[in-house]
Formats: structure tokens, C-alpha cells, sequence
């Protein structure tokens, strides 16, 4: 069988494991995220903090403060005095 070039690849090729513990991924899940890593940054920024509410998220390489609108708090409301 040949190998797929990694583009031609999606999450669904990975459903089964080689081992029965959930949290170990495949090492060829590893390889496939390292190959796409650069297509991988053009659609999901990295978040530079905890969810919160304020944090900070990183974009083509460039930290900048952002107001985490899917925190579920972020206007405050949820945060005792």
C-alpha cells in the first residue's frame, strides 16, 4: 500500500490506534501534524494563555491581547467581587 502525501490526509485517518489508551496518539497522527504544521497555522492561531477572558493569541508569528469571546465570561459577569 502506498503512503498518502499528508495533504491528501484528515483526522478521520487516524480514528484507530495502535494502542488502547485514548490520550497516546498514533505516532503517524505525530508525523502528520508536524508535516501540516505550517498549513495548520494559517486557519488556528495559538492561544498564549489560559481561556480566559483576556489573553493573548499569536498570528503569523505576532503576540497581541484579544478579548476571548468564546470564555463564556467575557464580560466579567461570572467573576465574584
Amino acid at each position: 500500500m502506498t503512503e498518502l502525501p499528508p495533504e491528501r490526509l484528515s483526522l478521520a485517518d487516524f480514528v484507530f490506534s495502535e494502542t488502547s489508551d485514548p490520550s497516546v496518539p498514533p505516532e503517524k497522527f505525530t508525523q502528520w501534524r508536524r508535516a501540516t504544521a505550517w498549513a495548520t497555522s494559517l486557519y488556528e492561531p495559538s492561544l498564549l494563555g489560559p481561556p480566559i477572558p483576556r489573553t493573548r493569541l499569536e498570528t503569523a508569528g505576532v503576540s497581541r491581547p484579544i478579548i476571548n469571546l468564546g470564555s463564556y465570561n467575557y464580560l466579567g459577569l461570572a467573576t465574584p467581587l
